[in-house]
């Protein structure tokens, strides 16, 4: 049996696991199922495939790869940056602001208030949240640099980078609520 037989044969188990796993969203699976069906031409005509009867389970482990790429570069592309002489970092997965951005683009006010709500959250941070996160993120250190100044534990350093954006995060949507 040929490739085009077994994809054809086995199409609609593809179709239904992309779409169980891309949030029943039936446009998405059929896009995928179509790319799905090109990457496996792809990788067969390279000679990436060897029939061993293990045709449908090749496919579902490209298929879930396929998924993940897909969810990567859509997070990749809610990115809110926020930069001036002061700061200059990203913030992702800034949902709350990334809901209320017209035309995928942030106006000067709403960039002015960010920034105002920014230099604010920072201003709040605990100390060693604070120092932490201005080194890494203004000062562009690594955790090592970080480390061998501070004398703290690696650990102790990475938790409290993750706690201060957890935190600004936060404190951004107290602001966004209190105006």
């Amino acid at each position: 049996m040929n490739i085009n037989d077994q994809f054809v044969q086995h199409r609609e188990s593809f179709r239904d696991f992309i779409y169980y796993n891309c949030g029943y969203n039936k446009e998405l699976a059929d896009d995928l199922t179509q790319d799905l069906y090109i990457k496996v031409k792809e990788q067969v005509s390279k000679g990436n495939y060897y029939e061993q009867g293990k045709f449908k389970g090749w496919c579902l482990w490209m298929a879930r790869n396929m998924i993940l790429d897909y969810y990567k570069k859509e997070n990749r592309s809610k990115t809110v940056v926020i930069s001036d002489e002061k700061y200059n970092f990203i913030f992702t997965d800034c949902k709350e602001i990334e809901e209320n951005r017209e035309d995928e683009i942030i106006n000067e006010e709403r960039f002015n208030w960010l920034l105002r709500g920014v230099n604010r959250a920072v201003e709040q941070l605990h100390t060693g949240q604070r120092k932490v996160f201005l080194m890494r993120v203004v000062e562009n250190k690594s955790f090592k640099e970080i480390i061998n100044e501070t004398g703290e534990s690696q650990n102790t350093e990475l938790g409290r980078f993750r706690n201060a954006k957890i935190n600004i995060k936060k404190k951004l949507i107290e602001f966004k609520m209190a105006i």
